[in-house]
């Protein structure tokens, strides 16, 4: 009996520092996540504005003809 209750006296500080531990891994997880979705997201709105430019451009006459 007296294991568990050192370790429970133990056991708060030592928790505490693995949950501020889990959080920072999370919080740093996290930024690195939502940094790799800006670029993908940033790389797509320049590979839609690139289709958007292509297809806005104005429609040639078949082989330039038609004057």
């Amino acid at each position: 009996m007296d294991q568990i209750e050192t370790k429970t006296r133990g056991a708060p500080a030592s928790a505490a520092e693995e949950v501020r531990q889990a959080v920072t891994g999370f919080v740093h997880d996290f930024k690195g996540f939502q940094a790799e979705m800006k670029t993908k997201l940033q790389q797509t709105e320049e590979r839609m504005t690139m289709l958007d430019r292509k297809m806005t451009l104005p429609a040639r006459t078949p082989l330039g003809g038609g004057c």
